[in-house]
């Protein structure tokens, strides 16, 4: 670590342990790593006797309800009294528009100290305080190592929320973003209580029957553009209700569907309350998908990114398109 970084993890530390009142949020509609680090968050900033308010619009995935504090996560934001803290922390978010509180954070007081811990690239530097490491595989990774900064002991339900959000962000280790770093850090996590099996069969190879369908619709869909070698699919909100899965077992789609030899770059479009989501992939060290995601309005990662578009997904003649609103 260098001399520069161990001094946000200290002054991060110093903020966390001098506040009164922590508003902690992670992005919406949250994977492995978003609500791993919000469970351990709160644990914590409990060990630094702190009660902190948990934060996501959601939805949650039921896959993840074995992580601590999740059925204490607030998800209506109505139900937030913004002035009662004098803390806010974003982990995992990338953008402040994906925490949906973008206009209140924006409209904080000088008294309300905002942190964005995070391992995305930055996009606007909204925030009072970073503590960014994009080249660490996960947010949980930084969380770890904000753990060993603190010099606190991490409990086993600790561990698992941390291990949790390595194994969903890198794929069980397998994408490269899994550094030397990151596994010294997992082989720490292990040795602390973590259970690597158990949480690759609650994260990654335990399926239900309508996540299963789903999958079946999504690849019987899938298509190749030969201009661009990209592989897409889409899915629609009628998929779900038929299969009987829920937005959580679209995981995984876009990342299986990018190990096509054919393709250079995978994408899945879906559906959700009036906007179409997009998740980006690519195995190539030449493609940098955070830049088409960010003029997309979205961002992420050179190999792994995501946007979101005002509109819906049309299909005519058995040919896909996006009709924006």
């Amino acid at each position: 670590m260098s001399d520069s970084t161990a001094v946000i993890y200290q002054q991060v530390i110093d903020r966390l342990k001098a506040a009164e009142r922590v508003l902690a949020v992670t992005h919406i509609n949250p994977d492995g790593d978003a609500l791993g680090s919000l469970g351990f968050f709160g644990e914590l900033l409990a060990s630094f006797g702190k009660v902190a308010t948990l934060y996501c619009a959601g939805p949650l995935p039921k896959s993840l309800e074995f992580l601590p504090g999740f059925s204490n996560i607030i998800t209506d934001k109505n139900s937030l009294s913004m002035a009662d803290f004098d803390l806010i922390v974003s982990l995992d978010c990338g953008s402040v528009s994906r925490t949906n509180l973008a206009k209140e954070i924006a409209n904080r007081s000088k008294q309300q100290f905002f942190i964005e811990i995070d391992h995305h690239p930055s996009l606007e530097g909204a925030s009072d305080l970073e503590l960014r490491l994009t080249e660490a595989a996960s947010t949980t990774e930084i969380l770890f190592r904000l753990a060993a900064a603190a010099d606190l002991k991490v409990s086993p339900t600790m561990a698992q929320a941390l291990l949790t959000g390595i194994i969903t962000d890198t794929a069980n280790f397998i994408h490269p973003t899994a550094t030397p770093d990151t596994l010294a850090a997992a082989s720490s996590i292990l040795s602390q209580g973590a259970n690597l099996s158990r949480l690759s069969d609650q994260t990654m190879r335990t399926k239900t029957l309508g996540s299963l369908k789903l999958w079946g619709i999504a690849l019987s869909r899938l298509q190749l553009n030969p201009r661009y070698n990209l592989a897409f699919t889409v899915l629609n909100e009628d998929d779900l209700k038929n299969s009987g899965a829920d937005y959580d077992s679209i995981q995984g789609i876009a990342g299986f569907i990018s190990s096509i030899k054919e393709a250079a770059v995978s994408l899945i479009l879906r559906n959700e309350n009036g906007m179409v989501w997009g998740s980006l992939r690519t195995s190539r060290d030449d493609i940098d998908l955070n830049r088409l995601a960010r003029a997309l309005g979205g961002g992420g990662h050179r190999r792994a990114s995501g946007f979101n578009l005002p509109g819906r997904l049309v299909c005519e003649n058995g040919h896909w398109s996006v009709e924006y609103k």
